[in-house]
């Protein structure tokens, strides 16, 4: 899949609260993508024709925001994939909303895809200070699985430093969860180099 199937957006502010030290939204010369939660369902529609796949918070955490599930109500009407990553958790009533949520795009031949972000399972609070631990994580993951979302991986950024036991060990905990596995880049932010 190619840049030119993706209609990038983001929503809300810039980051989120969960501040990783790998995070590159705080990168003075980081661009955001276009802001999407305030448009209509009709622009929606109309700007997300030539893409297959509608990704709305590239750069932030969807369930952080407050008016997320309006948001994603409202994406539903491009009738295309909708497709994020997130380290964030939510509740079983929000699990069934999202559940709802997929089942209207399976409806019109697309679907909800999520990808929960695992970047390592020991010594995670150094890098992500603020994020759900990855026990809780992994049980999200499952629940989205078992509600029948279609779910992945991100091992995202792919840091060096971690061992590939641990590697292992985050496949051998979520493979039953998942389709797949995405892995990426190293973000070398400032904090990130100390």
């Amino acid at each position: 899949m190619s840049e030119q199937d993706r209609y990038l957006g983001t929503a809300g502010k810039a980051g989120c609260k969960f501040r990783c030290i790998y995070c590159f939204t705080h990168d003075p010369r980081f661009e955001r993508c276009p802001l999407l939660d305030g448009k209509r369902p009709r622009s929606l529609i109309q700007d997300s024709l030539p893409f297959e796949i509608v990704q709305p918070s590239c750069d932030t955490e969807l369930f952080l925001l407050e008016n997320w599930r309006d948001y994603l109500d409202d994406l539903v009407a491009t009738g295309k994939v909708v497709s994020f990553a997130t380290k964030a958790i939510v509740s079983s009533e929000d699990i069934a909303f999202l559940k709802r949520i997929n089942e209207i795009l399976l409806a019109r031949g697309a679907l909800l895809h999520v990808c929960v972000t695992l970047v390592r399972l020991h010594e995670w609070q150094a890098i992500e200070p603020n994020a759900p631990s990855p026990l809780e994580r992994i049980k999200f993951l499952r629940a989205l699985w078992e509600a029948g979302i279609g779910t992945c991986v991100a091992v995202r950024p792919m840091m060096p430093f971690i061992p590939a036991e641990e590697l292992e060990e985050l496949v051998s905990e979520t493979y039953r969860f998942t389709y797949g596995y995405l892995s990426g880049p190293l973000y070398l932010t400032q904090r990130m180099k100390r």
